[in-house]
C-alpha cells in the first residue's frame, strides 16, 4: 500500500472525530471497539474520556501482539472504565457476553469496525447487517472508507 501512512493517518481522525462527537453531543459514554489493532495516540477511550471522563470502552482484538500492547499501554481515567477482549470477529456471542463486564448493554453502545472490520465483514454478515441487534442498544456502527485522491485525504 504505497499511501498506508495518509491511510493510517486519515483512520485515526475518523476514529477522534467519531469517538468525540459521540462522548459529546450525542451524549454515549460506551464504545465496543473491534479490530483495534495495537495502540497508538488518540485510541477510542482517550478522545472519549477527554470528552466525558466516565466513558467506557471494551477493545476486541484477535492478535496476542495487540494484547501485550493493549493491556501495557491502554490506561484511562479514573471515572471510566476499558477492558480489552481476545475474540474473533467473526464470533460475535462471545464478545457481547465478555464485554457486559464493562458495558451496559440496557444503555447505548457505539460500536466501532474500523481497522479490520472492511477487510474482514462480509455483507451478509450479523455485524455488518445489524439484522440480529436491530432494536437492542446497540446504536451505532461505522466503517470508514475512503474515495477520492490521497491529497483529499490527507487534509
Amino acid at each position: 500500500m504505497p499511501n498506508l501512512a495518509i491511510t493510517a493517518r486519515a483512520e485515526r481522525q475518523f476514529i477522534g472525530r467519531g469517538a468525540g462527537h459521540l462522548a459529546g453531543p450525542a451524549g454515549i459514554d460506551q464504545f465496543l471497539d473491534i479490530g483495534t489493532g495495537i495502540p497508538t495516540a488518540d485510541n477510542t477511550h482517550q478522545v472519549a474520556q477527554r470528552v466525558n471522563p466516565a466513558a467506557r470502552t471494551v477493545y476486541v482484538h484477535h492478535d496476542p501482539l495487540a494484547l501485550v500492547h493493549a493491556w501495557a499501554l491502554l490506561i484511562g481515567s479514573p471515572a471510566g472504565s476499558i477492558d480489552y477482549i481476545d475474540a474473533d470477529l467473526g464470533n460475535p456471542e462471545p464478545i457481547l457476553q465478555a464485554a457486559t463486564d464493562t458495558l451496559d448493554f440496557a444503555w447505548p453502545i457505539a460500536i466501532a469496525l474500523m481497522l479490520i472490520g472492511v477487510q474482514f465483514v462480509s455483507d451478509g454478515s450479523e455485524w455488518a447487517t445489524g439484522s440480529r441487534y436491530a432494536g437492542s442498544p446497540l446504536v451505532s456502527s461505522g466503517r470508514s472508507t475512503f474515495s477520492g485522491s490521497p491529497a483529499a485525504w490527507a487534509g
